[in-house]
Order: structure tokens, then sequence, then C-alpha cells
């Protein structure tokens, strides 16, 4: 499951808010989840040669440089109780 607090967001080309997350999984996995707010997010396993933490973090800062941002860098609501309908309102 997606833990929205922790989650990158942008809105995408057509304007529709998207979510990108990512966990270690395991020795060598990390499960990706990516899609737009409010549809169908997505789920994709990956397999690396290297530590999965830093795949992540490799990962994460790519997404950062193509745009994408924390939540609290958006709106500040991180007392609040987050859900996908809420956040659709902030981006």
């Amino acid at each position: 499951m997606i833990d929205y607090n922790i989650a990158l967001y942008r809105r995408n080309n057509a304007g529709n808010p998207a979510v990108w997350f990512g966990i270690v999984t395991g020795a060598n996995t990390v499960k990706i989840f990516y899609g737009i707010l409010g549809k169908t997010i997505t789920t994709e396993d990956i397999n690396t040669n290297r530590k999965p933490e830093e795949e992540l973090k490799s990962r994460i800062n790519t997404k950062r440089k193509s745009g994408y941002m924390y939540l609290a860098d958006v709106a500040d609501i991180n007392s609040l109780p987050v859900e996908e309908v809420h956040i659709i309102d902030y981006l």
C-alpha cells in the first residue's frame, strides 16, 4: 500500500496528478507503485544486482530531477490524515 506522506507527486503532461512510490521488498528487490491519483495504480517489481536501498535512492533522485515533489513540498497538510481524494485538491 502506498504511504502518501512519502510518495512523490507531479502533474503529467495531460494535467493529471501522478504519484510515484517505492519500497524495498527483499534482498535484491524493489517494488515501485505509480500511476494517476484517483485511477489505477500500477506496481512493478525490480530485481537489482546492487543493494536495493541504493537502487531506490537512485530512482527517487531521478524522479526528483524530473519534477516530482514530496507532499510536504506541495502543501502544508502533514498534520492531517492523508487520503487520495484530498491530495488531488492540492496538486
